[in-house]
């Protein structure tokens, strides 16, 4: 495996690892609430990250993901609202985007391309799935420590 390869594999795994830990630590409950009856609960955005590195994963193995299927903030089906199913659907996809990259040739991870209208390439996409998903790991510490649990589960 090339360096970059490695780099971007192991940004991946490192932020997989600290979701799913942070996200086993809290309750349904507390996944299924929304904050303040505004706010998107943990399922959602939890939903989102599954969604969007299926996506991505699609995008760097020269597929296409279609259409981009929410119409606003991402919410997750009532029928999804389940630590187990969630929890190996984000594995599942984290793990289809990382064989994605890893299958992909190191010219096709740097090639320029674009993203939401801006210039990127599969590489930059890569990091930026892992910085979401801790971007999101933020958020499920913020659900903890609304609830009491001030732990930092993702360092166990």
């Amino acid at each position: 495996m090339s360096v970059l390869k490695a780099h971007i594999v192991g940004a991946l795994e490192e932020a997989k690892r600290c979701y799913l830990k942070d996200f086993a630590a809290l309750s349904h409950d507390v996944l299924a609430k929304s904050p303040g009856g505004a706010a998107r609960s943990g399922y959602d955005f939890t939903y989102e990250v599954c969604v969007v590195n299926d996506r991505f994963a699609k995008i760097v193995a020269g597929e296409n993901p279609g259409e981009w299927p929410f119409d606003g903030w991402v919410t997750c089906p009532a029928e999804k609202q389940n630590k187990d199913l969630l929890a190996a659907e984000l594995t599942a996809a984290t793990d289809r985007f990382i064989a994605a990259i890893d299958a992909a040739s190191e010219e096709s991870l740097l090639a320029p391309t674009e993203s939401m209208g801006q210039p990127s390439s599969n590489s930059k996409l890569a990091f930026r799935m892992a910085v979401h998903m801790m971007y999101h790991t933020g958020q499920l510490n913020y659900l903890q420590s609304m609830n009491g649990d001030d732990d930092m589960h993702w360092m166990d």
